[in-house]
């Protein structure tokens, strides 16, 4: 599988609309992730054209990291995925089954875990650029938090998926209490974002 940064969007496109269950809404949520992360940079490189302000271009380089990171979860999360159907298609009769299918759920409910963390980052830091953002693109701020948002609540739904299949309880509890607090915060978080960019959009 090439990585995603060097494929045509249509050609992923093409990918999640066939009737291959991957890549599917994990890959999907990191490539939006990704776009969120993108749009922020695109402010930050018109905001601080003509400018020295190392802190906005410190937020730009961070920006591209993050898209780069969401792009290889995007890649990872699709693995991930096929690894857990391998492990579904073993013998029942196999006495590492139940082990080898518990450590993939296991993993394919991190990665879009570290998705939904790195949304919450990202919703930080794009609230430090619109302080410093050029009022000319600062929709574009709102529209990220928006997208980083969305990837994060559709990621937190592939965690619990696979919670859901898991059998040890003590991880199911602790990997369900982080998604939810990550819901809460990004949603939080991200309304504040907007409010931000409306009102000055708006003039208050």
């Amino acid at each position: 599988m090439p990585p995603l940064a060097k494929r045509e969007l249509g050609e992923y496109l093409d990918a999640v609309s066939s009737a291959s269950p991957a890549p599917g809404g994990g890959s999907v949520a990191a490539v939006v992730a990704a776009l969120a992360a993108a749009l922020g940079s695109m402010v930050t490189a018109i905001s601080a054209r003509g400018s020295e302000d190392k802190a906005l271009l410190a937020h730009g380089e961070q920006c591209q990291t993050f898209r780069d990171n969401f792009l290889s979860w995007a890649t990872d999360d699709q693995v991930a995925f096929e690894d857990v159907m391998r492990a579904l298609r073993l013998s029942k009769e196999d006495e590492t089954r139940t082990s080898q299918l518990e450590a993939c759920l296991v993993r394919a409910a991190e990665i879009p875990l570290q998705v939904a963390r790195a949304c919450l980052e990202l919703i930080d830091l794009l609230d430090g650029i619109a302080g410093q953002s050029s009022r000319h693109c600062i929709s574009d701020i709102g529209a990220s938090a928006h997208l980083a948002n969305a990837a994060c609540r559709t990621s937190l739904l592939n965690v619990w998926i696979n919670t859901s299949f898991m059998n040890d309880a003590a991880v199911v509890t602790a990997l369900n209490a982080e998604a939810d607090r990550l819901q809460t915060a990004c949603s939080a978080r991200s309304e504040q974002v907007v409010r931000r960019v409306v009102s000055c959009i708006r003039g208050g």
